[in-house]
Protein backbone atom coordinates (compact mmCIF):
# COMPACT_ATOMS: atom_id res chain seq x y z
CA UNK A 1 0.00 0.00 0.00
CA UNK A 2 1.69 3.36 -0.90
CA UNK A 3 2.16 5.98 1.11
CA UNK A 4 0.46 9.05 0.26
CA UNK A 5 1.05 12.52 1.70
CA UNK A 6 -1.94 13.83 3.57
CA UNK A 7 -3.55 16.50 1.35
CA UNK A 8 -4.82 20.19 2.96
CA UNK A 9 -8.38 19.02 2.22
CA UNK A 10 -7.50 15.91 4.64
CA UNK A 11 -6.28 18.21 7.53
CA UNK A 12 -9.77 20.27 7.05
CA UNK A 13 -11.65 17.27 7.49
CA UNK A 14 -9.83 16.54 10.69
CA UNK A 15 -10.20 19.90 12.08
CA UNK A 16 -13.69 20.16 11.58
CA UNK A 17 -14.72 17.00 12.96
CA UNK A 18 -12.25 17.61 16.10
CA UNK A 19 -14.39 20.97 16.61
CA UNK A 20 -17.88 19.23 15.81
CA UNK A 21 -17.08 16.63 18.50
CA UNK A 22 -16.33 19.31 20.59
CA UNK A 23 -19.44 21.23 20.47
CA UNK A 24 -21.79 18.43 19.94
CA UNK A 25 -19.66 15.32 21.84
CA UNK A 26 -20.57 13.77 19.29
CA UNK A 27 -18.52 13.67 15.73
CA UNK A 28 -20.17 14.43 12.51
CA UNK A 29 -18.19 14.26 9.31
CA UNK A 30 -19.47 16.61 6.38
CA UNK A 31 -17.40 15.18 3.48
CA UNK A 32 -17.14 17.05 0.25
CA UNK A 33 -18.68 15.08 -2.61
CA UNK A 34 -16.64 12.88 -4.75
CA UNK A 35 -15.25 13.75 -8.06
CA UNK A 36 -16.74 13.59 -10.83
CA UNK A 37 -15.34 9.99 -12.59
CA UNK A 38 -15.57 8.19 -9.55
CA UNK A 39 -18.82 6.27 -9.36
CA UNK A 40 -16.97 3.35 -11.60
CA UNK A 41 -14.11 3.62 -8.67
CA UNK A 42 -16.96 2.89 -6.10
CA UNK A 43 -18.98 0.55 -7.87
CA UNK A 44 -15.96 -1.37 -7.97
CA UNK A 45 -15.30 -1.53 -4.72
CA UNK A 46 -19.08 -1.86 -3.46
CA UNK A 47 -19.14 -5.55 -6.04
CA UNK A 48 -15.59 -6.44 -4.28
CA UNK A 49 -14.74 -4.32 -0.48
CA UNK A 50 -11.96 -6.20 -0.48
CA UNK A 51 -9.85 -4.76 -3.26
CA UNK A 52 -6.72 -2.54 -2.60
CA UNK A 53 -7.06 1.11 -1.56
CA UNK A 54 -4.64 3.84 -0.70
CA UNK A 55 -6.03 4.77 2.80
CA UNK A 56 -8.42 2.93 4.89
CA UNK A 57 -10.96 4.18 6.70
CA UNK A 58 -10.55 6.07 9.92
CA UNK A 59 -12.97 5.71 12.91
CA UNK A 60 -13.74 9.40 13.87
CA UNK A 61 -16.46 8.28 16.64
CA UNK A 62 -16.34 4.79 18.17
CA UNK A 63 -19.05 4.60 20.91
CA UNK A 64 -19.00 1.17 22.93
CA UNK A 65 -22.50 0.78 24.20
CA UNK A 66 -23.78 -0.17 27.71
CA UNK A 67 -23.72 -3.88 27.72
CA UNK A 68 -25.39 -5.57 30.31
CA UNK A 69 -24.53 -8.95 32.31
CA UNK A 70 -20.47 -8.72 31.76
CA UNK A 71 -18.87 -12.05 32.12
CA UNK A 72 -16.15 -12.66 34.88
CA UNK A 73 -13.79 -13.85 32.22
CA UNK A 74 -12.67 -11.65 29.65
CA UNK A 75 -14.18 -12.00 25.97
CA UNK A 76 -12.00 -10.85 22.79
CA UNK A 77 -14.75 -9.67 20.34
CA UNK A 78 -14.04 -9.15 17.16
CA UNK A 79 -16.43 -6.45 15.29
CA UNK A 80 -15.61 -6.80 11.05
CA UNK A 81 -18.03 -4.65 8.76
CA UNK A 82 -18.11 -2.46 5.45
CA UNK A 83 -17.80 1.61 5.73
CA UNK A 84 -19.84 3.08 2.95
CA UNK A 85 -17.93 5.80 0.68
CA UNK A 86 -19.88 8.66 3.26
CA UNK A 87 -18.17 6.96 6.42
CA UNK A 88 -21.34 5.27 7.98
CA UNK A 89 -21.17 1.53 8.75
CA UNK A 90 -23.44 -0.63 6.16
CA UNK A 91 -26.16 -1.99 8.52
CA UNK A 92 -26.57 -6.10 7.69
CA UNK A 93 -22.49 -6.44 6.66
CA UNK A 94 -21.68 -6.95 10.48
CA UNK A 95 -19.40 -9.91 11.67
CA UNK A 96 -19.59 -9.98 15.41
CA UNK A 97 -16.67 -12.85 16.44
CA UNK A 98 -16.36 -13.59 19.84
CA UNK A 99 -19.58 -12.42 22.12
CA UNK A 100 -20.60 -15.32 23.94
CA UNK A 101 -24.11 -13.49 25.22
CA UNK A 102 -26.18 -13.23 21.96
CA UNK A 103 -27.35 -9.45 24.21
CA UNK A 104 -23.35 -8.53 23.23
CA UNK A 105 -23.70 -9.57 19.92
CA UNK A 106 -26.84 -7.46 19.77
CA UNK A 107 -25.58 -4.41 21.49
CA UNK A 108 -22.73 -3.92 19.39
CA UNK A 109 -24.26 -4.51 16.11
CA UNK A 110 -26.72 -2.20 16.90
CA UNK A 111 -24.52 0.47 18.49
CA UNK A 112 -22.59 0.77 15.13
CA UNK A 113 -25.10 2.85 13.99
CA UNK A 114 -23.47 5.64 16.01
CA UNK A 115 -19.87 5.28 14.09
CA UNK A 116 -18.16 7.43 12.15
CA UNK A 117 -15.74 6.86 9.83
CA UNK A 118 -13.50 8.84 7.13
CA UNK A 119 -14.35 6.94 4.12
CA UNK A 120 -11.33 5.09 2.74
CA UNK A 121 -9.87 6.89 -0.33
CA UNK A 122 -8.67 5.68 -3.58
CA UNK A 123 -7.20 8.46 -5.06
CA UNK A 124 -9.44 11.36 -4.82
CA UNK A 125 -12.21 9.09 -4.49
CA UNK A 126 -14.06 7.93 -1.31
CA UNK A 127 -15.21 4.38 -1.05
CA UNK A 128 -16.49 1.32 0.44
CA UNK A 129 -14.01 -0.60 2.13
CA UNK A 130 -14.02 -2.80 5.71
CA UNK A 131 -13.03 -2.38 8.85
CA UNK A 132 -12.24 -4.33 11.64
CA UNK A 133 -12.60 -2.92 15.43
CA UNK A 134 -10.94 -5.70 18.44
CA UNK A 135 -11.89 -5.27 22.13
CA UNK A 136 -11.97 -7.08 25.52
CA UNK A 137 -14.95 -7.05 27.60
CA UNK A 138 -15.54 -8.01 31.06
CA UNK A 139 -14.38 -7.59 34.47
CA UNK A 140 -12.23 -8.71 37.18
CA UNK A 141 -11.94 -8.32 40.67
CA UNK A 142 -9.43 -6.48 42.36
CA UNK A 143 -8.05 -6.87 45.89
CA UNK A 144 -6.72 -4.47 48.35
Amino acid sequence: MPHTKPSPLHFEILAAVALASCVSGRPSLELPPNPPGCESVVQRHKKDPGLAVDSPPKPMGILIPPVTNLRAEPERIIITFLVDETGVPVPGKVLVSGAKLPATKRALTEGLQDWRFIPARVGECWVPAPFSYQLTMGYSWITP
